[in-house]
């Protein structure tokens, strides 16, 4: 009976234990107030999911811990902006601190110009189509499409920048679907890569052969030089030259 007591007390103390560990993870940034509006409210989307992430890992679920945590870690310019805001004296739940701070770094934009914005989006040069995707993605947050993925698939099919794919993807019968358009465009990436490849390495070996042959005939030259040259050093010493009438030469002219 004392053996089951003493389990059951130490099977209490991990477990309560465990629920005041904090795991461990890697250190937040500050929150970057800097660019212009569209892409601090873009930043801040960003670094708010972060720390949900943040506080996630480390176990931390208490609201006035979370507050102490958000306004940390972001920086002075965050707590400048808070404390701006909502007097110091004020206290405010972690939901209304985080509705605060959206309500001043998330105004609400114009719908019809983040789409032409989101028009004039172009494929970098050596950009991948699903890092393209990725940044027509972060784009699309404020566009407010009906269809977010249809739209970036006009987007990509309008803007990228390889014409072959960009037939290949023409060539879908049934409606093209963004994984399908990823799946394609990567395969097809690949395709062209190992080509690319394959054609180097020819070239480098038609090269090589070019250099060889070149070398062989130099010697061929250089050997049928040197027996012409022979030849005329071993002529007849009993030909008389008809200009001067001596033997062991002949005139050229």
């Amino acid at each position: 009976m004392a053996d089951e007591n003493n389990h059951e007390d130490v099977a209490g103390n991990l477990a309560g234990a465990a629920s005041t560990v904090e795991y461990s993870a890697s250190p937040m940034p500050k929150f970057e107030m800097t660019g212009d509006p569209t892409e601090i409210a873009t930043n801040w989307k960003r670094w708010k999911r972060g720390f949900g992430l943040y506080t996630s890992v480390k176990r931390i679920t208490a609201d006035e811990r979370k507050v102490s945590e958000l306004l940390h870690t972001g920086g002075f310019d965050l707590q400048d902006l808070y404390y701006s805001l909502v007097p110091e004296t004020e206290v405010k739940t972690y939901a209304e601190v985080i509705e605060k701070l959206d309500e001043y770094l998330l105004p609400k934009g114009n719908a019809a110009f983040e789409r032409y914005l989101f028009r004039q989006v172009e494929q970098n040069p050596q950009e991948t189509i699903h890092q393209y995707v990725c940044r027509l993605k972060q784009k699309a947050k404020s566009c407010n499409f009906k269809d977010e993925d249809e739209a970036i698939c006009d987007q990509v099919l309008e803007k990228c920048t390889d014409s072959s794919l960009k037939r290949k993807l023409l060539e879908e019968i049934t409606a093209l679907k963004l994984p399908d358009l990823l799946q394609i465009s990567v395969a097809h990436e690949a395709v062209t890569r190992h080509l690319m490849t394959m054609s180097q390495q020819e070239e480098c070996a038609a090269v090589s052969d070019d250099r060889h042959s070149h070398t062989g005939s130099g010697r061929g030259r250089k050997i049928t030089r040197s027996r012409r040259s022979s030849d005329r050093k071993r002529v007849d010493t009993s030909v008389r030259c008809y200009r001067c009438d001596e033997t062991g030469h002949i005139s050229t002219d």
